[in-house]
């Protein structure tokens, strides 16, 4: 699948539909640096500036379009403009390029607040252009960060395609309900046509012969009453043996060799662990612990994408690294860009959902 991206920032969007097996074919951001950017990160794909000046003309055909425009005029932090707003107000170029390249797909990212200042517009804008659409606030702390960064995400389809998979829902209900009614016939037929059989094949006297061997096979015989003699004999036995104490001593024993052997058990337990923990807290040749670097792991494993082979290229420095002159850092704008950009591991899991429907509509 090929995904253009309008008002891409850094591309945490692109970066996480990537992961997900979506090629980015064109971004679209007026930020110098974060254009820059971009053009290291995905040098295959083509790079605009200006959301109004790209459109049909200029711009290759996609599967999917993806956006977060502008949200000062739409944040609580803002006047409350709105989508009549100067930056907010960019949606309508977004809606307009929509509108002329038609893709399957949509992908709207914004404030939450946007439900509340202006996501009816943006849906009724949507739904003019032929496309249906679901919505949900997901937060950064739901896919493994440490902090909130609620986001409005809008994933938007042509109607035509909710249509047809209505209807091939709808043909596979019918033909499933068709082969269940189809073999609970048959099942029927065929027990019914067995129990005839037998009813058939049984004689008058084979019931009564039946019934009186399985009772002399349960004990109603003579050996039976023998057997059970000799078992309540053996059983008073063992009462008044242990009534009169002669076999307390073995028992005793018993339970003492259990008891130690479970004493060892424990004892090697705690030997292994004790082991184990001097193992970990050797320390490395960069002067870290095993057992730091496991921690780090894990909590790296938890927030970062382990395969994502593009940032396993870029150095440890931090994003912002405190200390540096700004030229040498960029601490400004990367400072800005952070601020504006997503957490690619939620575009990755609506990516993942978003190609595997796509694959059974072109089945």
């Amino acid at each position: 699948m090929k995904h253009g991206s309008l008002f891409s920032g850094i591309g945490g969007i692109d970066l996480g539909f990537e992961m997900a097996g979506i090629e980015t074919s064109w971004t679209c951001e007026l930020d110098d640096w974060a254009n820059g950017l971009l053009q290291k990160r995905f040098p295959n794909a083509t790079h605009h500036r200006d959301v109004q000046e790209i459109g049909k003309d200029n711009l290759e055909s996609v599967d999917i379009i993806s956006g977060g425009f502008p949200c000062q005029d739409i944040s609580t932090a803002g006047k409350g403009a709105g989508l009549d707003g100067k930056r907010s107000g960019l949606w309508f170029e977004m809606w307009r390029i929509i509108c002329e390249l038609q893709p399957r797909w949509v992908l709207i990212e914004n404030v939450a607040n946007l439900a509340n200042k202006g996501g009816v517009r943006v849906l009724h804008d949507l739904a003019e252009a032929g496309y249906d659409a679901e919505w949900q606030v997901i937060s950064a702390r739901d896919v493994g960060g440490k902090h909130l960064r609620k986001r409005l995400w809008i994933v938007a389809y042509k109607r035509e395609l909710f249509n047809s998979t209505k209807q091939r829902l709808q043909r596979h209900r019918r033909n499933s309900s068709l082969r269940i009614e189809n073999v609970a016939k048959k099942s029927i037929q065929r027990g019914s046509s067995e129990l005839s059989d037998a009813s058939n094949k049984r004689l008058p006297g084979q019931l009564h012969n039946a019934k009186m061997q399985n009772r002399d096979e349960v004990g109603g015989g003579r050996t039976s009453k023998k057997t059970l003699q000799t078992r309540s004999s053996e059983l008073s036995d063992t009462k008044s043996s242990r009534r009169r104490g002669g076999s307390s001593k073995e028992c005793r024993d018993e339970q003492k060799g259990k008891f130690q052997q479970k004493k060892q058990k424990g004892s090697s337990i705690r030997s292994e662990v004790k082991r184990c923990n001097n193992v970990s807290t050797q320390t490395t040749s960069k002067g870290r612990t095993k057992q730091d670097i496991e921690k780090q792991n894990i909590r790296d494993g938890k927030f970062r994408i382990e395969t994502f082979k593009i940032l396993k290229d870029e150095p440890e420095l931090d994003r912002v690294a405190y200390g540096l002159s700004q030229k040498v850092d960029k601490y400004n704008d990367r400072v800005k860009g952070l601020g504006n950009a997503v957490v690619p591991q939620i575009p990755y899991q609506l990516g993942k959902r978003i190609v595997t429907l796509n694959n059974l509509l072109e089945e």
